[in-house]
């Protein structure tokens, strides 16, 4: 069962384009492997009551924590457009052209920034978002979800989406006429599983997939 989801998960997202701080492939397998396990079980962050989670339902024989694919995911929700990576691939494996660090998104039709703010909330389901103000008018937005300033940084774009920057990038970003939106760090990763990555993984396995309900970024508005 583990090697046959990690094919597919490297199907997905070939190793090749992976970061060299990317801690990929198989990390760590169980000594002994259930018997009759039927599910991959999908996760942002392995805390420890997520892998309770997973442990207490003996069909679960894999877990699968998040994988590239991400910022294609945020970018399909923001409208019409064209999109390229922000520091593209040197050698693409074949059939993953665009792939890269990064999204720049340019708009069909420019929209207002509220707007961009509903839509990102729409697509990743989220109920708040924090937002740092430069201009009113955006065509043009920077992605890299999770802690994304070293590749979003010093783009050119009306708006940066991301999922966690420090107060001075902020500072930064707004004197230099770029908006932010931050997601935090697991929210900007955590609806690519759902609606990306499961359904992509249940198309290439035998098994059926499941995402953690215990997963959940540590930061909450109160």
């Amino acid at each position: 069962m583990l090697k046959r989801v990690a094919n597919a998960m490297h199907n997905i997202a070939p190793l090749s384009l992976s970061a060299p701080w990317d801690n990929t492939g198989i990390l760590l397998e169980a000594p002994y492997p259930r018997q009759n396990a039927s599910k991959v079980f999908l996760t942002i962050d392995l805390t420890e009551s997520v892998l309770e989670e997973a442990l207490s339902d003996p069909a679960v024989g894999v877990i699968g924590i998040d994988i590239g694919g991400i910022n294609d995911w945020i970018a399909n929700g923001l409208g019409q457009q064209t999109s390229v990576a922000i520091t593209p691939e040197k050698n693409p494996p074949e059939g993953q052209d665009n792939s890269g660090e990064g999204r720049l998104v340019t708009l069909a039709n420019p929209i207002t920034l509220d707007e961009l703010i509903s839509k990102v909330k729409t697509h990743m389901n989220l109920k708040y978002v924090r937002v740092a103000r430069a201009k009113d008018t955006v065509q043009s937005v920077a992605i890299c979800a999770g802690s994304g300033i070293s590749v979003i940084g010093g783009t050119k774009s009306d708006v940066w989406l991301t999922g966690e920057m420090s107060h001075h990038e902020l500072l930064d970003a707004v004197a230099n006429g770029t908006s932010v939106i931050l997601c935090e760090h697991s929210n900007s990763e955590r609806g690519y599983l759902e609606n990306s990555l499961k359904p992509k993984l249940s198309a290439l396995v035998d098994y059926t997939v499941v995402v953690s309900k215990q997963d959940r970024d540590p930061l909450t508005v109160a």
